[in-house]
């Protein structure tokens, strides 16, 4: 992987940036999102073990900008739900015709891969304000809140505790959140500065590091 050019990691970041792009405008539950996102998986998925398997790539993968370009797709899953609501068209006689929309793919998976990359990025000490600044903490915060406690884990003020996300039903939901809260934790190890963000925005109060 250290043989990886920069222009190589600059098109892996473009290449993620132009599928989130393209999902954004793909009709809802079209082949092309559905498409769209199994490239987006895949290429983030690349992205984060190209980070954890050199440390020399995670260094230029953070200079190509690729916090930035994955840490919207936190949100992207909530922003294309957004667009699934029944299109009501009323017609010259006022009656009114409902279009289901067909339902897209779930972004959990997608969600996943990032909550592991930004973990991945977030170990190395001089990247963890690069993925603050990113928006990367109000993401994973967002994550953590949307997702079901595994089973024997108690919602808790402020968030989920961390500490006691154990292995309970073995779901793709409590998976995205375990990658969340590993994440955070982290994200805020030996951070004060951190600490405090993850505190404003009302993340996992008893989070200890």
């Amino acid at each position: 992987n250290a043989l990886i050019t920069l222009d190589v990691h600059e098109e892996l970041v473009e290449k993620i940036r132009a599928a989130t792009e393209a999902i954004t405008q793909a009709p809802v539950g079209s082949q092309e999102m559905t498409e769209r996102h199994d490239e987006l998986r895949r290429d983030v998925h690349t992205l984060g073990e190209l980070a954890r398997q050199d440390p020399d790539c995670m260094d230029i993968l953070a200079g190509a900008g690729a916090l930035d370009v994955i840490t919207p797709l936190l949100k992207l899953g909530t922003l294309v739900s957004s667009r699934v609501s029944a299109a009501e068209v009323v017609d010259s006689d006022e009656v009114m015709i409902v279009e289901v929309v067909p339902p897209p793919p779930s972004f959990a998976d997608i969600e996943k891969e990032v909550c592991y990359t930004i973990g991945v990025m977030a170990s190395k000490a001089k990247h963890q304000q690069l993925v603050a600044k990113s928006g990367a903490i109000s993401g994973l915060v967002a994550v953590l809140k949307r997702q079901p406690p595994p089973l024997g884990v108690q919602p808790v003020s402020g968030g989920i505790d961390s500490r006691r996300l154990v292995d309970g039903a073995n779901t793709l939901a409590h998976e995205v959140a375990r990658r969340a809260a590993d994440a955070i934790t982290k994200l805020a190890f030996d951070n004060a500065e951190v600490k405090a963000l993850i505190r404003a925005e009302d993340g996992v109060a008893t989070l200890r590091v």
